[in-house]
This record gives C-alpha cells, sequence and structure tokens, in this order.
C-alpha cells in the first residue's frame, strides 16, 4: 500500500517542479496528546489522534486543502478563500463542545494558529515515491504559534496579517490583542490575537469582562510604562486567575520594573521572538 499523500490540487508537479500561492495557514493540534505517549497506552493515544483528526478533517476538506499530518494534529492551505480557515477553526472547537465530557477532556488543549501569507509548494523525493515539500515562514510561524497558544491562554491563534483577510472580523468575533511578535529571520513585527470566539461559554465570558484591561496593560507595555501595565494584568488575574498571558505579562513588567531584564534585546519586551 502507498503511503504518499499528495493532494489532487498538487498532483500535476513533477519531480523537482514548485508552484507559488497566497494562503490562509491553518495549523490545528494537541500538543498534549504527544506528551501523553511517554505514560499512556500507545493504542489509547493513537486512537485519540484518529479521533480528533476524524472531527477536523470533514471541516477542512470542505474548504481548505490538507498538506500534512504533523505528530497530533494538521496543517492546512486556504488559497481561495482564507477567510473560511477561522470559519473551519470555529466550527472545529463547535464539534468538540458538543462531544460527551469523557471524549472532550482529551482536547482541552486543542490548539490553533492562523497565519497568511506566500507560500511555495514543491515535489520531492524518489522514484514514483513523491510527496509534497512546504516552504514559507508564514507556514513556520504557523507552527509557532500553534505551540505557544495553551502557554497564552488561547484556543486560536490569529496574526494581523491573516485577520486582514477576514472582512468584518473584528466587530464579528471576540478577540484581543495579545501582543507583538518579532520575527527575528525577517526582522519583522506582527500582531497577533486571541480569538476567543472559539472558548468555552465561561472563559468566553470573563475574557469579555477582562478584555478592555487586558488590551490596555499590552498597549502600556509596549510603549515601555511598565508598573502602569502591571496594575492593569494584576487586575485581570484578580478577575481570572486562569489567565496565563497576563500572568506572564507580571513577570515581565516586574523583571522590567526591578531591573532584571537590564541588556537584553530591545526584542524581548515582545510576546515572543521567534
Amino acid at each position: 500500500m502507498r503511503t504518499d499523500y499528495i493532494p489532487s490540487e498538487f498532483s500535476s508537479l513533477a519531480l523537482g517542479e514548485k508552484t507559488e500561492l497566497d494562503a490562509g495557514i491553518l495549523n490545528v493540534n494537541v500538543i498534549e496528546l504527544v506528551r501523553q505517549a511517554e505514560h499512556t497506552d500507545g493504542d489509547e493515544v493513537f486512537r485519540r489522534i484518529n479521533h480528533m483528526l476524524a472531527q477536523c478533517m470533514p471541516l477542512i476538506e470542505k474548504k481548505g486543502i490538507v498538506m500534512d499530518f504533523r505528530s497530533s494534529g494538521v496543517l492546512s492551505l486556504f488559497p481561495d478563500h482564507p477567510q473560511e480557515a477561522l470559519s473551519v477553526a470555529l466550527d472545529v472547537f463547535t464539534e468538540i463542545e458538543q462531544l460527551p465530557e469523557d471524549e472532550r477532556q482529551y482536547y482541552k488543549r486543542l490548539s490553533v494558529a492562523l497565519c497568511y501569507g506566500s507560500v511555495t509548494v514543491g515535489m520531492v523525493g524518489y522514484g514514483d515515491r513523491l510527496a509534497p515539500l512546504i516552504r514559507s515562514p508564514h507556514v513556520t510561524l504557523c507552527g509557532m504559534l500553534q505551540q505557544k497558544a495553551a502557554d497564552y491562554f488561547t484556543r486560536i491563534f490569529v496574526t494581523e496579517t491573516y485577520l486582514s483577510q477576514v472582512p468584518g472580523a473584528k466587530e464579528k468575533y471576540n478577540h484581543r490583542m495579545l501582543g507583538v511578535v518579532y520575527l527575528s529571520h525577517v526582522r519583522k513585527k506582527e500582531i497577533v490575537y486571541d480569538i476567543f470566539e472559539g472558548d468555552e461559554p465561561e472563559i468566553r465570558n470573563i475574557k469579555r469582562r477582562t478584555r478592555n484591561m487586558f488590551e490596555k496593560g499590552v498597549e502600556l507595555f509596549l510603549v515601555h510604562r511598565f508598573a502602569d501595565a502591571r496594575g492593569y494584568f494584576l487586575e485581570v488575574i484578580r478577575t481570572d486567575r486562569r489567565d496565563l498571558a497576563a500572568k506572564e505579562y507580571l513577570i515581565r513588567c516586574d523583571a522590567f520594573i526591578h531591573g532584571e531584564a537590564d541588556g537584553q534585546d530591545p526584542a524581548a519586551i515582545y510576546l515572543e521572538v521567534l
């Protein structure tokens, strides 16, 4: 049985050929399942991964191009309608929320990242064993953000560049600005958002209540007003002690206030340096 997977959209590419396209990029994964593999029966881990893919794949295949299965997740492209990637991400979480509690608990750390940009797809392999290879800094960024999502108390991590492809997104979807990441390899800043429309209802409601405080803290942090920013993040944490993003900012504010961050590269004020 052949194990190659070549999306039909790229099946005409011969070995060594490539094509370039602009696309929305969706990376969905449950990193926790891979970590659990060390302590859980292997068959059970595989079952959970395949169960998650069974929830995601029908939604992705309707509107996007499945490119690659990565550990416990999937990478897909949305070249024709990049805005649909966000719709798919939200649909995935809606599907997860409909599962029985004993199944839903395994996907608490399911997270998604959405980026947009130029992607190069080329065909590599040997003989008749071919596979598409994706090269793009945007795909790399998407993977990095997806892995960081849970650390910042978000299910859906989105870049400003991607969000600009979704008409009316900021008016339509619950969101908060998480901050700015610095892409060191291209020397570029990118604003990133938490689209908390896909969160559980309780968390979504709390984020609505704390959104203005959180974003004011981010704004002050970015202009180096760390003491003022600290007060806003502290207020967010008083409302919700689970907010890991606010806690991370609080730690960084304290470091700058007490001089413990002296000598750091200016990029260190960003949420992440990637």
